[in-house]
């Protein structure tokens, strides 16, 4: 899958710049050939409307397309002595150009290539008959003298430099993208190759410099982060407001009109110009709207970003995109309108019809994947978006296929949304349907046991998706921590709405625990390395304890927590959250953890609870286990801690590299990332700050 996906972000980057105009040297050759008698007179017995069969018997004809090569010659030699800006390029980029057309556009497959027609050219006798002369000979081939092509270069060349710098510029905001990409990748594989490397790196003056300001610190500060739901760190922020400026920039920039042209006025002319290049820049960016949006996108492990950077990246460029298609249509529509009855005659074809669609569905595709609706109905903003996807592709496909160009993007597309499904079900196929056992556990927690024999096993830190068997949810999928054990998984969920407070009524019914069949599907998400640290602080917030439980459970099982200090906080409502970890927060304990819990709340134990549902013995069990691990640890407090006062002091009295880990809501994450950043210059010790998280 690795290998694909590279192959087909490799075909993108190379594939379409066969398929966009380089120089424009036969474009002023066109107009006098084609409107020279001898040429003219060969395709006298076709339909003048039907110009594609017209052109097409040009492509084929040796003698035609020697006259056009010898006329791009002297367009070529006269375009340098003007001063063009990219007439030095090679003539062959030109004429190949011209030969794609002829056999994309006109059904002229059998055209000449540039080695068989520099042959040809060659082998032609010289002097050619004058331009003038076969306009009464009827000779072929001839010569367009330089007073014929003198009044049409620079319109010529005006267009084609307006297309050829489409061409470059959006393949400058796809190199920016696999830059960003690039950089977080080279650090990453630092970080696991040459920690101690990347360590002397990152504390650098530089390094710190870096972290301080753009890379660890929050986009903002809280109360704008929670009135937003932007709870970004400033370095993806940044990226992505770059590619912004980038993408509008050279979309606004160096359209050169010249009286003279194909056309009539500068509005025109910027309305068709600027109406292609805002239709092809977007085009570059589907190919990484499909595969950042993938479950199966191996930059994840690549770059070390989390799926929530993604998908931030996957958001903005959707919303650039269609910024894109909108000026898109309104430049194209301005241009068209310039010519009495185009625009009506424009609207009764299907390509326009097929294009407003498209461009529909990706503003209302923007609209619904609002933060604030998706919050709200999760379930179905994800099949609604689903749905409008695969019509923007069909409607997209049904517009671009009527230019032709540039169709290796829409391939690409094709191939990673098609193939991220076909990995999906081959992950759900190597595991199979799978028994869960799931149990009623504190403070609306289920425990839930699968039995899973899926070759590629649970690692620390991974999320699997769920699909829980049963026809009012069996085609919803959830993530969730995934904990290895000896028979499979075991997932620590809490119950909030929808499909986990069904499945929990369901257990509370049949006495507190129930047996259903799953599928599994995962495991997903990048490993990271905790180990290369001196000191490790973990802040869990919630059911956020999973995540950090998955690494640290692993470890003790493996006997890789030696010598490192390890330090634990979770902030909880009750204590009744504790019951369900109780016997692992022991084990915890015994090996070294330190382990402060935060309650905030009071025990919301009752008659009518939850844990009232299970046998007495089983409640009995629980109380004895909260106990035994209350007399394990070692604090206990009250109230939520002060982030901002209690991540400072672990910095400056650390004693070698420190490494913090957060799990729980946004907000926390980002008052321990913001505690980190700010206060990184009071101790000359390596920190570093790793979150985990799944925004919606």
């Amino acid at each position: 899958m690795k290998l694909f996906c590279v192959t087909v972000l490799v075909y993108t980057l190379v594939g379409v710049q066969a398929l966009l105009p380089a120089d424009y040297f036969y474009s002023s050759c066109l107009t006098p050939i084609i409107t020279n008698n001898a040429v003219a007179d060969l395709v006298k017995e076709y339909d003048p409307e039907d110009y594609m069969s017209v052109y097409g018997t040009y492509c084929e004809n040796q003698d035609i397309m020697v006259t056009l090569f010898d006329c791009m010659i002297t367009s070529a030699e006269m375009s340098t002595e003007m001063g063009f800006s990219h007439a030095h390029r090679k003539l062959k980029s030109s004429y190949d150009t011209m030969r794609y057309y002829c056999k994309l556009y006109y059904g002229a497959p059998h055209t000449l290539n540039y080695q068989e027609i520099t042959a040809a050219w060659n082998a032609a006798p010289k002097p050619f008959v004058n331009y003038y002369t076969a306009n009464e000979t009827l000779q072929l081939p001839f010569t367009v003298p330089k007073d014929v092509m003198a009044p049409l270069i620079a319109p010529a060349q005006g267009e084609g430099d307006s297309y050829y710098d489409t061409a470059q510029y959006s393949y400058w905001t796809l190199y920016y993208v696999v830059i960003c990409v690039g950089l977080a990748t080279i650090f990453n594989l630092l970080t696991w190759l040459m920690p101690k490397g990347a360590e002397l790196t990152a504390n650098s003056f530089l390094g710190r410099f870096v972290r301080r300001y753009i890379t660890m610190a929050p986009l903002w500060n809280d109360r704008l982060a929670r009135w937003t739901h932007f709870h970004s760190n400033r370095l993806p922020a940044f990226e992505i407001f770059g590619y912004f400026v980038m993408n509008y920039v050279m979309m606004s920039v160096n359209y050169r009109y010249i009286e003279g042209g194909e056309y009539a006025s500068r509005a025109q002319a910027i309305g068709y110009w600027l109406g292609y290049r805002s239709g092809i820049m977007p085009m570059f960016k589907l190919p990484f709207l499909f595969f950042f949006a993938g479950r199966n996108n191996f930059l994840i492990w690549m770059t070390g970003w989390d799926y929530n950077v993604f998908s931030m990246w996957h958001r903005w460029l959707a919303r650039f995109a269609t910024l894109d298609v909108l000026i898109h249509w309104a430049a194209y529509s301005v241009g068209v309108a310039t010519i009495p009855g185009e625009l009506a005659e424009e609207w009764g074809l299907w390509y326009w019809i097929a294009g407003v669609i498209a461009t529909l569905v990706m503003v209302i595709m923007c609209i619904q994947g609002s933060v604030w609706l998706r919050r709200i109905a999760y379930e179905f903003f994800l099949y609604t978006h689903i749905f409008w996807a695969i019509l923007f592709l069909i409607f997209t496909w049904y517009h671009v296929v009527y230019v032709t160009y540039p169709m290796s993007t829409m391939y690409a597309s094709f191939a990673v949304w098609g193939f991220d499904r076909l990995l999906r079900l081959i992950r759900m196929a190597s595991s199979g349907v799978c028994t869960a056992n799931i149990t009623i556990g504190s403070d609306h927690v289920m425990v839930v046991d699968i039995v899973d024999k899926n070759p590629v096993r649970a690692y620390p830190g991974c999320h699997v998706f769920v699909y829980f068997m049963g026809w009012r949810h069996f085609y919803q999928s959830h993530p969730f921590t995934a904990i290895k054990t000896d028979t499979g998984l075991r997932l620590y969920i809490k119950s909030w709405n929808g499909m986990t407070k069904r499945i929990r009524k369901m257990a509370l019914d049949n006495g507190g625990k129930i047996t259903m069949k799953v599928i599994v599907e995962g495991p997903y998400g990048p490993p990271m390395n905790l180990k290369a640290f001196n000191e490790l602080v973990c802040v869990a917030g919630g059911i956020g304890i999973t995540a950090i439980y998955s690494h640290l459970s692993q470890r003790i099982l493996s006997g890789s927590m030696s010598g490192q200090k390890v330090t634990l906080h979770w902030i909880v409502r009750n204590e009744e959250f504790f019951s369900t970890f109780a016997e692992d927060l022991k084990k915890f304990a015994d090996a070294g953890i330190r382990i402060v819990l935060h309650v905030t709340g009071h025990s919301s134990a009752g008659p009518h609870s939850e844990s009232s549902v299970a046998s007495s013995s089983d409640a009995e069990s629980k109380e004895k286990a909260l106990e035994n691990v209350s007399s394990q640890i070692y604090e206990l407090e009250n109230g939520r801690p002060n982030i901002l006062e209690m991540v400072p002091l672990y910095m400056v009295n650390a004693t070698g590299s420190l490494g913090f880990m957060t799990c729980g809501p946004a907000s926390l994450n980002h008052d321990v990332r913001a505690a980190v950043s700010s206060n990184i210059y009071k101790t000359k010790r390596y920190v570093q700050c790793y979150e985990e998280g799944f925004e919606m």
